[in-house]
This record gives structure tokens, C-alpha cells and sequence, in this order.
């Protein structure tokens, strides 16, 4: 089986898809000789896409010859053909990664090649740091640790938080960032150049790309699942008593932080952690909640590739009980093999936030 690029690319053949791969810019034909798979994975948040490439090793190209090698650029698009009308061609942008994971395995030979979406630099995800933030904003954080990492690009949906005070203990950059958004109630992609930031309210609201009329488009398998575990009706947290002195003197009692509850009571979330201000603490605890929320109910399926269905967009689905509604789009998964281009879908039903 090989996937690789042929010799002419016709519009007039039967739909078909064919992977463009450029190694540090250049696209090179040893890339091309006997790819088994493909797969893409598209996250809305948490973590860095990734992509896996695997290749054969039928004409010993990977022993001796050319071998890529850790730390170096991998673009990865794909073409498609005829997909939705004949006599047409587009192209499916993956994205740019670096190389970060090299394994060969056999028999018979394969090389899987591995790559992650963030700077090429290491130390944004290997090397911890201890530093403490004060009396700055979120965006400030970020821009700061972009200069560092010479990355450019910030798309930023959402208010600017203030952040009065935060430590930063022997945490490497990439996972003390994920931790602060996620504190504020914010979402964070790491691209290779750049970050985007947004409030799930915010792409929550937009309309769906796509609604689906029942399951004829998905694969057998898929499936729904409703749960109470681990989901909440409010939650309570503290935050700093306005009145606490900075120093309390020698036999004087110690003024109690103040507690604040959000939402109903019933199945409250009990937060470990304290807030400066009330309405910090009210931020915290709704987006603690919210996150929480987002496992009442989920969707996954497969389905043959559509370029519309992308991470952080919406989808609707009508026609199958229970399982109707707007859902957004957790995680895509690209797979590319003989049998096809095909998507895994995972998505959580949108109720109403608190």
C-alpha cells in the first residue's frame, strides 16, 4: 500500500486525496516512498496538535540513506480531489509541526515519525520555572512568553483578566500557561508561531458549520452518552477578605477568608483554592463548573473527511432523539490509510453555561 504523491495529480479520477509533506521547506521524494498512514490530530484546547506519518522501508531508503531527524520542520497538507464535485481540487492544511518522536519497528520495516505543534525551542515544554507574576493581565503573561520563544502571532477572544498574583513553581512555560487560562476560563492552542486564546462562550455562540439529518454520514459505531458523574449544579470557593492586614500582629486573631458560592445547591464542586477578590472568585468558580459541565453529554463518530469539521467549531444534529441539539467540537482526528480519508469526530452537547 502506498499513499505517496503519483507522478500526475488528474482532476478526472474518481475522488482520491494525496498528502503533501515538506521536510525543513523542501518537499522530499523519500517521504513519499511507501506511506502506510497518516493522522492528524486537531485539539480545541490543552494540548498541541500532532501528527503521525508512518512509512514502509521496501527500498531500504530509511538505512543508511536519508533520516529525519528530531527538532526538524514538518508541514503536512493534503490534497483532495473530486470530494463534493467532480472535476475540482483543495487543499487540507494541516499545519506546521516539529519532528519531536522517531521509532522504526518490524517486520516488515515501518518508520513513524512523530510531531507536535509548538517552538521548535524545548525549553517552552521541558524546562521548569519558578517565577511569580504580580499586578499584570493575562495577555501581558502571554506576550511576554512569546518574545521569548521569537513566536508572532496572538489571536486573543475574551476580556483581559487581571492577575494580582501568580506563582509559577518549577512549572515549564507550556503546561504554567495552560494552568492560568484555564484558571480564568479561557482555552489555549499552541501553534509552532503563535497562540490562540478564546472564551468556549464566545465560539459556544457562533453558528454550526454543519448539522447532520440523523447518522446516514457516520460510520457504524458512533456513539452518545449522557452522565451525572462528575458534573455540578454550582460550587463554592474563597476568596481574600478585603480586611485581611498584610502582617497580623502577635496574639491577634487571624481574619477568615470570605466564601462565595455559584449556581445551585445539589451537586456542589468543593474548590481548594482561594481568589483576591469577589469577583475573581466568582471567574474561578463558573469556569471550574462550566469545564466540568462539559461531560453531560457527548457525541463521537467517524465520517468520510469534510474540511468544515475542525476543532472549537460547532455542529448541529437533528432527527435522532436524545441526541439532538448544537454540539462543539472537542477533537478531530485526520486518518489517512488504504481505505480512505476519514474523520473521528469527539464533540459535548453546548447547555447553558453559568
Amino acid at each position: 500500500m502506498n499513499l505517496g504523491q503519483s507522478t500526475w495529480n488528474a482532476t478526472h479520477m474518481a475522488r482520491h486525496a494525496n498528502p503533501i509533506l515538506k521536510y525543513d521547506g523542501i518537499e522530499r521524494k523519500e517521504l513519499y516512498v511507501d506511506i502506510t498512514s497518516l493522522e492528524y490530530t486537531d485539539f480545541a484546547e490543552g494540548s498541541s496538535d500532532e501528527i503521525i506519518v508512518k512509512l514502509g522501508d521496501q527500498k531500504k531508503n530509511f538505512w543508511g540513506g536519508f533520516f529525519p531527524e528530531k527538532g526538524k520542520d514538518l508541514d503536512m497538507s493534503i490534497d483532495y480531489y473530486n470530494w463534493f464535485q467532480a472535476e475540482t481540487k483543495a487543499t487540507y492544511h494541516c499545519g506546521n509541526f516539529t519532528v519531536d518522536d522517531i521509532t522504526l519497528s518490524g517486520g516488515p520495516r515501518v518508520l513513524t515519525m512523530k510531531g507536535v505543534s509548538q517552538p521548535a525551542n524545548s525549553e517552552f515544554k521541558d524546562t521548569p520555572r519558578t517565577k511569580t507574576w504580580k499586578e499584570t493581565t493575562l495577555k501581558t503573561i502571554v506576550i511576554e512568553m512569546m518574545t521569548a520563544y521569537g513566536m508572532t502571532n496572538l489571536y486573543f477572544y475574551g476580556d483581559d483578566p487581571v492577575v494580582k498574583e501568580y506563582e509559577q513553581k518549577e512549572q515549564d512555560d507550556a503546561s504554567f500557561l495552560n494552568e492560568l487560562c484555564e484558571k480564568y476560563g479561557f482555552c489555549l492552542k499552541i501553534y509552532k508561531v503563535g497562540f490562540v486564546i478564546y472564551k468556549k462562550s464566545i465560539y459556544e455562540s457562533r453558528p454550526p458549520v454543519k448539522t447532520y439529518q440523523g447518522e446516514k454520514e457516520w460510520e457504524p459505531g458512533w456513539e452518545w452518552n449522557t452522565t451525572l458523574a462528575g458534573t455540578y449544579t454550582g460550587a463554592r470557593i474563597s476568596y481574600t477578605n478585603p480586611n485581611k492586614p498584610a502582617r497580623r500582629k502577635k496574639g491577634e486573631e487571624p481574619v477568615p477568608d470570605i466564601e462565595v458560592m455559584v449556581g445551585t445547591e445539589g451537586r456542589i464542586l468543593e474548590l481548594n483554592e482561594t481568589a483576591d477578590t469577589e469577583a475573581e472568585a466568582i471567574e474561578i468558580a463558573r469556569a471550574k463548573v462550566n469545564k466540568e459541565n462539559e461531560k453531560i453529554e457527548t457525541l463521537s463518530f467517524t465520517t468520510k473527511f469534510d474540511p468544515l469539521l475542525v476543532a472549537s467549531a460547532n455542529i448541529e444534529v437533528i432527527g435522532i432523539p436524545r441526541v439532538e441539539g448544537k454540539y462543539f467540537l472537542d477533537q478531530i482526528r485526520v486518518r489517512m490509510t488504504g481505505s480512505g480519508l476519514k474523520m473521528q469526530v469527539s464533540a459535548y452537547k453546548i447547555v447553558q453555561r453559568l
